[in-house]
């Protein structure tokens, strides 16, 4: 069977400060139609970048990709892509959600991509209302329904837990043979791989087969970090928002150092207070009124 698509010789590098780097090198692949095939490799890899060549999206350096025998010339040409951010608005309806990236199909036809992947019931719900997994499915369906014979998805499980990636895996596969679909995911995720027919593995510059799925095992501190609560934790405090941690430490750290300045002078007022009162009493007779009585007969001329 002749492959869908085709890439020869795919070269991408890119220039910083003067020197050129390597993105992929020597690139060679052939899919084939009704097929479904996973791109693995580490996050930095350069599967994103292998993904956006293919499409059109990035430019290559050098090389030819081949769609059905015929070489591809402009981009996008007859594909379907899925985003690894869903792209998906949060004003509008589920519906009007998949609607939006179809204008030229018709209701029924949107019901109908929607009732094959069971969001119907969701048609009038907000993405808000929506699982992960739903969601995934909602930019799925959007794709579907472009009726591309290739359709690429860019991490369609990276946000999904255990159950949602095993029913968003098991509908692409179906998709695809009921379909004769040609679809090709990217991924670091061990776990897709049993649903794909061929397994590729980007390393080091390089596309290889992959005959032993067994023997990649990079990604696992990978996904283990990302269901780790105190790694995720952890990522957001001290990468994502590392500005806005230090200010409130240091406003921290400035209110009590107010609070305590506050209380020491107080402190330090109060026992002033407290060694005058003492020195005033020292210097002071008091009289109680027998001595007031005594007092006012010595003194009766006085008075």
């Amino acid at each position: 069977m002749q492959n869908i698509i085709e890439l020869v010789d795919i070269y991408k590098k890119i220039k910083l400060k003067k020197t050129d780097y390597y993105l992929l090198e020597n690139i060679n692949l052939g899919i084939k139609k009704g097929s479904f095939t996973i791109i693995v490799g580490k996050v930095g890899s350069g599967k994103t970048t292998l993904l956006n060549v293919i499409t059109g999206l990035d430019s290559k350096t050098s090389g030819d990709i081949y769609f059905n025998g015929f070489l591809v010339k402009k981009k996008g040409y007859e594909f379907g892509i899925v985003f690894q951010e869903l792209n998906l608005f949060p004003n509008l309806n589920i519906y009007q959600n998949i609607k939006i990236g179809n204008l030229k199909k018709t209701k029924k036809e949107v019901l109908e991509i929607m009732e094959e992947l069971d969001l119907y019931k969701y048609k009038n719900n907000s993405i808000y209302e929506l699982s992960g997994g739903e969601r995934q499915k909602v930019s799925i369906a959007r794709c579907f329904l472009k009726s591309k014979e290739v359709i690429i998805l860019d991490e369609p499980t990276s946000f999904l837990d255990d159950a949602n990636e095993k029913e968003v895996m098991l509908l692409l596969k179906e998709y695809a043979r009921e379909h004769n679909k040609c679809i090709i995911i990217s991924s670091h995720s061990q776990k897709v791989i049993e649903y794909c027919d061929f397994i590729y593995e980007i390393k080091d510059k390089l596309l290889n087969l992959v005959l032993k799925p067994e023997s990649i095992k990079y990604d696992k501190n990978i996904e283990k970090k990302k269901n780790t609560p105190c790694f995720t934790v952890f990522k957001y405090m001290f990468k994502k928002d590392m500005k806005k941690l230090l200010r409130i430490i240091l406003c921290l750290i400035i209110s009590y150092l107010s609070i305590y300045g506050i209380s020491y002078i107080l402190e330090k007022m109060q026992k002033t207070s407290i060694s005058q009162l003492l020195e005033v009493s020292d210097n002071q007779v008091f009289l109680t009124s027998k001595d007031m009585d005594i007092y006012a007969k010595d003194n009766d001329e006085y008075l």
